[in-house]
């Protein structure tokens, strides 16, 4: 085992490492299908690309943390401001995230996104999609 394997052991216990490979796994059967389906990417206001794929699979890995362990931290990079700015893609968004939670809407996508915003404490998770 790697020093880096071997941190994520350390610091990745029994419940943890099993929601993390189930949710990954899942996150990216979810980024898979969005990509064929909503190819493109569009630029954020630093003129780094965000996809359609990107935006679900934070809402999907958020709304998992939340129903798994209520109140963890998760640390991301996208925000659902550009989303709340461009319903077509929002729209995009919620349906590709319904594939994986149907009960997803608007409201519940975009907060499941800004759960991404939270700040590093003793205990965090750190998400970065594509």
């Amino acid at each position: 085992m790697g020093a880096e394997e071997g941190l994520v052991a350390w610091v990745m216990h029994g419940a943890e490492a099993r929601f993390a490979e189930r949710v990954c796994r899942a996150a990216g059967i979810l980024a898979a299908r969005v990509q064929g389906a909503f190819g493109g990417s569009q630029a954020k206001g630093d003129r780094s690309p965000v996809t359609v794929a990107d935006f679900a699979v934070q809402a999907y890995v958020g709304a998992m943390l939340a129903r798994a362990f209520p109140g963890e931290v998760l640390v991301a990079e996208e925000t659902s401001a550009m989303l709340r700015a461009d319903a077509g893609v929002l729209a995009q968004v919620v349906a590709a995230v319904r594939e994986m939670i149907p009960a997803a809407d608007e409201s519940r996508v975009c907060s499941w996104i800004d759960l991404g915003g939270g700040e590093p404490g003793r205990r965090f998770w750190v998400l970065d999609p594509i």
